[in-house]
């Protein structure tokens, strides 16, 4: 059973997350924070020693609502060239359904968060390792049991979709539903392309 204090830092993140999905890291203040939570300050630093903990704190939740929707259902599907193809659709599904109300599922980050920078660096996000660790499985299961194109020995993601840890953590705007249509359908055909 959660605490009030871990309720609160809960609430805390939800709020900045959808404050940082709107608004970026830089143009939230820690104002808007308050504004959004409720809290004074000294409540609000009572949880997050600055507001870069608490992008920290909603990057990482964004990343297990992301996790949750795009590996959804996957371990039932036998198929390993049929689990990429779903990995896809949900993960395009998720990036732009109204999880959050601009529809943009990670906050833009601080600069230098996800790379070389001053004191801002971070590490990979769990869920995108798992992202890798479980397609690197699938293709070396499709290639077993012969399922992949023998010369489909590197696999190269298509240009309409990167996975989420390429693709950085801003994502902004809401393409038209026919535009992810179209989108899915190639990579559709993309996937198939690489079976045997």
């Amino acid at each position: 059973m959660a605490t009030k204090g871990q309720d609160t830092r809960q609430d805390i993140v939800e709020k900045a997350l959808q404050l940082f999905s709107v608004k970026g890291y830089h143009n939230t203040s820690v104002n808007d924070l308050l504004a959004a939570t409720g809290l004074t300050k000294g409540g609000l630093y009572g949880h997050f020693g600055s507001k870069e903990e608490i992008w920290n704190a909603a990057y990482d939740r964004a990343v297990e609502i992301w996790q949750e929707i795009a590996f959804r259902g996957l371990r039932e599907v036998r198929d390993p060239l049929e689990r990429v193809q779903r990995l896809i659709e949900q993960d395009l599904g998720s990036t732009w359904a109204a999880a959050f109300s601009t529809g943009l599922l990670l906050p833009e980050p601080p600069r230098g968060a996800l790379g070389p920078g001053a004191g801002h660096d971070r590490p990979d996000p769990e869920g995108f390792r798992r992202l890798r660790e479980e397609t690197r499985g699938w293709f070396a299961e499709a290639r077993q049991n012969g399922t992949l194109r023998p010369r489909q020995t590197r696999r190269r993601w298509p240009s309409s979709w990167s996975p989420p840890e390429r693709r950085g953590c801003s994502l902004r705007g809401r393409p038209e539903p026919a535009a992810i249509e179209r989108t899915l359908r190639h990579l559709e055909h993309y996937v198939a392309s690489w079976r045997a």
